[in-house]
């Protein structure tokens, strides 16, 4: 009897820097691999730009999820697991899930299943999972000794969002502040932002404030508009109002409590979730 063939395709926004995708894309990859050792993984960008930059710059080619999708169906394999590794469902994860449609309207795949991103369910427990508590609990394993510092405050860094679910990052600040935790959390793009997070420095009366991506890589967000040289970083505009600044340049997915997210969402993968 011929086994079934099965894959886990990893779908992520990407990143162009080199150092950052292998400390926390393929060593995610590589978890799986290890926790799901008979079924093979595949990879996927959702971004053009980057994947058209590896293209050019290494002579790698990765795919997008559509024809990622379309070569697992042509080579036979009937049983896929996608697990996105966005934060939010926001832009990307939907184009992930419109381009999940085709395959699943024609019954490409005996068995087709979707991982939720990281922010996705809100509880409440135990009927659902909370997984803004669950993300918190994994961060605290990178946050700084408060209690040796207590002057120390956090600012995270997220990408946020035009779409509604920029929302999720103000679920983050909730179950941040529900665990009495000095961190607050901004967005480049989103609603949370940096102005609003030196007001909170300033009620708070900090003296030092440690600068940490809540992205899985720490990418050119991170290492440009968050920690950079130009006056305009967020790490140059604290420097000139006093504060001592440090800046953690880790991805997410160097932090082996993430990683372990990502590994239940996949074991809890299932039909298109609701996310809140």
């Amino acid at each position: 009897m011929n086994q079934a063939k099965r894959a886990i395709l990893v779908v992520s926004f990407g990143t162009t820097i080199r150092e950052t995708r292998q400390a926390n894309i393929d060593v995610l990859e590589t978890e799986i691999q290890r926790q799901y050792p008979q079924w093979e993984i595949r990879r996927a960008f959702t971004s053009g730009m980057v994947r058209a930059r590896i293209l050019e710059e290494e002579g790698v080619r990765i795919e997008p999820p559509a024809t990622a999708l379309e070569n697992l169906r042509r080579e036979g394999f009937t049983e896929v697991i996608v697990q996105p590794t966005h934060i939010i469902p926001g832009d990307e994860y939907d184009r992930l899930t419109a381009a999940m449609e085709p395959f699943r309207t024609a019954g490409a795949f005996s068995s087709f299943r979707l991982g939720r991103p990281l922010l996705c369910c809100a509880g409440p427990e135990p009927e659902r999972p909370d997984d803004y508590r669950i993300a918190v609990a994994a961060l605290q394993a990178q946050l700084p000794d408060f209690t040796a510092e207590d002057d120390c405050r956090v600012i995270l860094m997220g990408h946020g969002t035009g779409h509604q679910s920029d929302h999720c990052y103000d679920l983050l600040q909730s179950r941040l502040d529900a665990a009495g935790l000095p961190v607050f959390t901004a967005t480049v793009e989103g609603s949370r932002t940096f102005a609003e997070a030196l007001a909170w420095l300033e009620r708070g009366r900090a003296g030092k404030v440690v600068l940490m991506p809540f992205m899985l890589v720490a990418g050119d967000h991170a290492l440009n508009d968050m920690a950079g040289e130009e006056p305009d970083s967020w790490r140059s505009r604290l420097q000139s109002l006093g504060y001592r600044v440090e800046s953690c340049l880790h991805g997410l997915g160097e932090n082996p409590a993430f990683r372990r997210i990502y590994l239940q969402h996949v074991a809890e993968a299932g039909d298109y979730c609701g996310c809140d």
